[in-house]
C-alpha cells in the first residue's frame, strides 16, 4: 500500500503538479474534453464515408494502444497529447452506442 501512495506521489511531483502548477491538472481535463470535441466532428464524417464499422474497430483499437502508452507516457506534455486522443477516440464508442436501442446494446459486438 506504501509503494502505490509513493509512485502517485512521485508522479505528481515528477511533473511538478503541485503549488502554482496546480491548475495543470484541470488541464488535462479540458484537453480530454477537446478531443471529444474532435472526435465527434472528425470519426462522424470518417464513419459516413467509409462506414461505421471499419471506423469503429480502428478507433477501439487505437484507444488500446493510447490507454497502454498513457500509463507509460514519461513526461506531461506526452501526457496531454495522449488524453487528446483518448477523448477522439472514445467519442467513437459514445456514438455507437447511442445509435442502437438499449434493447441491442448488449447484443452488439460491433454497432
Amino acid at each position: 500500500m506504501t509503494v502505490g501512495l509513493a509512485v502517485f506521489r512521485g508522479w505528481f511531483v515528477q511533473w511538478d503538479l503541485v503549488c502554482d502548477r496546480e491548475y495543470l491538472k484541470d488541464l488535462s481535463q479540458t484537453i480530454l474534453v477537446a478531443g471529444v470535441i474532435f472526435g465527434a466532428m472528425v470519426f462522424t464524417s470518417l464513419s459516413d464515408h467509409l462506414g461505421r464499422k471499419p471506423v469503429f474497430l480502428f478507433t477501439q483499437w487505437a484507444l488500446a494502444v493510447v490507454g497502454v502508452a498513457n500509463a507509460f507516457v514519461p513526461n506531461y506534455h506526452a501526457f496531454l497529447a495522449l488524453r487528446f486522443c483518448t477523448g477522439a477516440l472514445q467519442q467513437v464508442y459514445k456514438e455507437c452506442a447511442e445509435t442502437t436501442t438499449p434493447q441491442t446494446r448488449g447484443h452488439n459486438s460491433v454497432c
